[in-house]
């Protein structure tokens, strides 16, 4: 079977054995700066999953072909191209414990072995309702993904990162082709990143497809992009975009967090405000990133979600430039104290266990400084 032409993932592509029934987390023991799901330990074998895993979502939005318009009662339009429903996270997997398993089967209605805990923002990031989310059982499709460099994750254990997920918008016209992503200003200290600086934005994507034309595993692709503050000016243009071509400039919170959506008995319309996570303003070439390497993959569309942190090599090199010269011009008086009065200096075994102890000080003054940003 040929993959989608599309790239896109649709439900023939989905194995139902991947299929769990999923509540919210009752605790984050083993989230490791992470966003968690929490597994039976033989479901996990099962699926052969190990640290990290990717969650395929088929967003309700997927049954409706076309969308009311919100700025204009009565009337109704596609949905767009690129908003096809079915909604990808990748996450830190930990596991249940006895007593656990069996409170979630209660949560879920169903066999402990297909049931799990998803975390609030996973949930947020997947389009779902906080009311659906937390208070009734939800169908997800659970697969393996080849965990993150173990360098990588030295580091990130080592220096601290936060993570933040965030919604995929189109940019305005004013700042395509410049590298750069606008996220909201309040995400800036969350993270520990200064605006200009470099965020590394994550996305998983399918391996190549089986011979039976299903979906077997995810891998990570990342891309380093410049980060700048989305002022309310550049917010205010975008809400007049979106109500003058909601078809391009996708307002997917009012989309995605509809309740009627979720539930036929709901009132038609309304929607979850400030439900969603917060949007990233990207163009063609950032949306498109881990494509090319990786045949079978559409871009990014105006309702997915990535997720996002700060690149470490720059934070410590800045960190270094700001504080670390200065650390060791404050620190050389201090070698004097090895400098003999008639001149000429004492090379004795303390004198070389105090010299090497000034880069080693250094070095843990800097990690010390720079987990203390993340927030």
């Amino acid at each position: 079977m040929s993959e989608d032409n599309t790239g896109q993932i649709s439900a023939a592509q989905l194995d139902e054995s991947h299929l769990l029934h999923a509540c919210g987390t009752t605790q984050r023991r083993d989230h490791a700066n992470f966003y968690l799901l929490r597994l039976h330990p033989r479901t996990k074998r099962r699926l052969r999953i190990g640290r990290y895993a990717a969650i395929v979502f088929r967003h309700p939005i997927a049954d409706h072909a076309e969308l009311p318009d919100f700025y204009r009662p009565g009337a109704a339009g596609p949905r767009p191209a690129d908003v096809n429903g079915y909604m990808v996270v990748h996450c830190r997997v930990g596991t249940l414990t006895d007593g656990e398993r069996k409170t979630i089967a209660a949560r879920t209605g169903q066999d402990a072995m297909m049931s799990a805990e998803v975390d609030q923002t996973l949930r947020n990031a997947l389009g779902i309702t906080w009311v659906r989310g937390s208070g009734r059982a939800i169908e997800l499709y659970v697969y393996p993904m080849r965990p993150k460099p173990l360098l990588t994750r030295f580091f990130e254990n080592l220096l601290g990162v936060r993570y933040l997920f965030f919604r995929v918008r189109r940019s305005l016209v004013s700042d395509i082709e410049k590298d750069l992503a606008r996220i909201p200003e309040d995400c800036f200290p969350i993270m520990g990143l200064p605006q200009g600086a470099s965020l590394v934005v994550e996305r998983a994507v399918k391996r190549p497809l089986d011979k039976n034309g299903k979906i077997r595993g995810f891998k990570l692709v990342n891309y380093t992009v410049r980060a700048f503050a989305a002022s309310e000016e550049v917010l205010a243009r975008r809400r007049v975009r979106e109500e003058c071509e909601p078809a391009r400039y996708f307002p997917s919170e009012r989309y995605l967090y509809r309740y009627d959506f979720f539930d036929p008995a709901a009132e038609p319309g309304v929607f979850e405000e400030s439900g969603d996570v917060p949007p990233i303003f990207a163009d063609a070439v950032f949306r498109s990133f881990g494509v090319s390497a990786n045949p079978g993959n559409a871009p990014l569309g105006s309702a997915d979600p990535v997720a996002g942190r700060r690149r470490l090599v720059d934070v410590l090199v800045r960190e270094f430039q700001d504080f670390g010269v200065a650390l060791v011009i404050a620190i050389l008086p201090f070698v004097q104290i090895f400098l003999p009065a008639e001149g000429g200096v004492r090379f004795d075994a303390w004198t070389l266990a105090w010299l090497s102890l000034l880069p080693a000080l250094v070095i843990v003054m800097l990690c010390w400084r720079v987990r203390n940003q993340v927030r």
